[in-house]
């Protein structure tokens, strides 16, 4: 054989043998320091490659039979026996959940605390600090505590503040000045000017109960005139109501007043027969009482209450040194009253009402020598209201009628207006109206009586947190029935309040009134001053 073909045996036997030669021992050395020192061929021997294994390639692990071991295969020939795959590793694939947003909501982003190192520092304005100090995103933080608000401005920081009494708030005050007055009897004749000095006390008091209410409202004042004691008179007004709330839609009203005033010399209400005029103040003491329960159904709320009242005249003073026995016409008035409302909407509740009621006197007959007991019989409808806040109060109009037991008095009758509504037109002008109708008693002979309408107004308006200027009016029309007698008064003044502080304010006032009347010798027109100090609490 040629020498070439006989080398390349040996060299396939030889690399063969190395092949299936078991890993481990002694032959593993020999057959790779064999194979590493073996010249490389030539010619057609390089048609098959001997090249030493890959060291970065991965070796394939084979199972020898005949030697029962396991061989490396990476480079060996496979001599038409399939090739082992290498195993491939299984690798689970991570699931991707989806949040329902609507279940677990996102969480908030993170946030810094306002007083770390490069925000914004609590109060003021210094810029913002590096950003390499704050803290990273990933870092959470508690939410900041909410910053406190600003206290809100007092909107009265003058008023008073009262005196706390277990539940109750008290609000006691003490008023007293020095005035002039240039007609203190509001005589048409003899007038006698004089200084006076005026005294006032009161107290107004309110609940603090999450159930039922108890108001009252107290308040009495002395004129004493330096130069002519005649004029010397006392007034009062006092009202406390109660409310007792029995279920949340049944409740019963509780009611008490007084009223303590003079009645004016010369006017025919005071009549004397003859020539002679009363000269004094006498007394008109009223004080009474009321009983009523409110029913509510719904938007419908239904009202009954009984009144009672009982007027007292003090005797006068005549202008020729007589005593006018006024008091007997004191009498009773007991009345019932109906009430029937509608709220329409928030702020709107119409209402119809229907009194009745009957008046006994202690004498039955007068100084005149008639019988005035008498009924009477009245009827309104009207609207409480509150808009906005701007404009509430309630107004009413209706009519009235009253009869005599004595014959010879015929009837006095006539249309009623009562309201009282208020304005706030600016925080700092507030506009207040007020309209009364009454059915007056007489003494004047042939006199049934008197048909008195009051108008009045109040014009408020701070200049100042602690100054309060205010213009008022008053005109009251009194219409005698069975007389041919028609009375007018006017009145109208300038009051100024500057408050120095909670409890001590100084008060001035301006007065003029303007009385006249169908009857002769009776027409009066007077001039007030005061200037006065206020203690309150």
């Amino acid at each position: 054989m040629p020498f070439r073909f006989i080398s390349r045996t040996v060299v396939k036997c030889l690399l063969g043998a190395t092949a299936y030669v078991a890993v481990s021992g002694p032959a593993a050395l020999l057959s790779s320091s064999f194979a590493q020192s073996a010249p490389p061929l030539r010619g057609s021997d390089a048609d098959v490659p001997i090249t030493a294994a890959d060291p970065l390639a991965q070796p394939v692990i084979g199972f020898d039979a005949p030697n029962g071991g396991l061989i490396d295969t990476s480079d060996d020939i496979n001599y038409g026996r399939p090739k082992p795959k290498p195993p491939k590793l299984y690798t689970p694939k991570p699931k991707t959940l989806t949040p329902n947003t609507r279940v677990s909501p996102p969480l908030p982003p993170l946030t810094t605390y306002p007083t770390a190192p490069g925000t914004r520092a609590r109060a003021g304005n210094q810029a913002p600090a590096d950003p390499a100090t704050q803290p990273a995103p990933t870092i959470a933080t508690t939410q900041p505590l909410p910053l406190a608000k600003k206290p809100k401005p007092d909107p009265a920081p003058f008023d008073p503040i009262g005196i706390g009494a277990d539940s109750l708030r008290l609000f006691p005050f003490v008023e007293t000045g020095i005035g002039y007055d240039t007609n203190p009897n509001r005589l048409a004749n003899g007038v006698k000017a004089s200084p006076y000095w005026r005294s006032d006390a009161g107290v107004t008091m309110n609940s603090n109960w999450s159930e039922h209410s108890l108001t009252a409202d107290l308040h009495g004042g002395y004129s004493d005139y330096f130069q002519n004691h005649d004029a010397d008179r006392p007034n009062g007004v006092g009202k406390i109501t109660g409310r007792i709330d029995v279920t949340r839609d049944t409740q019963v009203d509780l009611d008490t007043h007084f009223t303590l005033d003079t009645q004016q010399p010369g006017s025919p209400q005071l009549a004397v027969p003859g020539s002679v005029l009363i000269v004094n103040r006498p007394l008109i003491e009223t004080f009474g009482g009321s009983v009523g329960v409110t029913e509510r159904l719904n938007r419908l709320s239904l009202s009954l209450r009984g009144t009672f009242d009982r007027y007292q005249y003090q005797n006068g003073l005549n202008s020729d040194g007589s005593t006018y026995l006024l008091s007997e016409n004191n009498y009773n008035d007991y009345g019932i009253t109906g009430r029937a409302a509608y709220e329409l909407k928030p702020g709107l509740i119409p209402f119809v009402e229907i009194t009745g009621d009957t008046r006994h006197h202690d004498q039955l007959l007068d100084t005149s020598g008639y019988d005035r007991n008498s009924n009477g019989l009245s009827g309104r409808a009207g609207s409480t209201f509150e808009f906005s806040r701007l404009l509430t109060g309630e107004i009413a109009a209706g009519y009235a009628n009253r009869n005599y037991a004595d014959a010879r008095l015929g009837t006095l009758n006539g249309p009623t207006i009562d309201g009282s509504l208020i304005w706030t037109a600016t925080p700092l002008t507030t506009l207040s109206f007020k309209a009364a109708t009454n059915l007056v008693e007489t003494t004047y002979p042939g006199a049934t009586g008197a048909l008195s309408h009051q108008v009045s107004f109040e014009l408020a308006h701070a200049l100042f947190r602690n100054f309060t200027l205010t213009g008022f009016g008053s005109y009251t029309n009194n219409l005698y029935e069975g007389a041919p007698i028609t009375e007018n008064l006017y009145s109208a003044g300038l009051r100024g309040e500057y408050k120095l502080t909670r409890s001590i304010s100084i008060k001035a006032s301006f007065t003029h009134e303007r009385f006249m009347s169908t009857l002769p010798g009776i027409d009066y027109t007077a001039n007030v001053f005061l200037l006065g100090l206020r203690l309150q609490q």
